[in-house]
């Protein structure tokens, strides 16, 4: 498991579990506020999500579907 996920990789690990979203609709979550995300100091055009943020998205997610 890793610390923090892109939005593509946060998608890749949310579609190996089940639930398939798109990259938009989690940038749109986060901008929202309903992900927790933070800006990649290196890189701040991309968002860096928590693996926390997977353990508490995926089973909510499965069970809306």
């Amino acid at each position: 498991m890793r610390a923090f996920y892109s939005v593509r990789e946060f998608r890749a690990e949310l579609k190996s579990r089940g639930v398939d979203v798109t990259d938009k609709a989690i940038r749109h979550y986060i901008e929202r506020g309903r992900l927790k995300a933070q800006k990649d100091v290196l890189r701040p055009s991309r968002w860096l999500i928590p693996s926390s943020e997977l353990d508490r998205v995926a089973p909510l997610a499965q069970q809306a579907a």
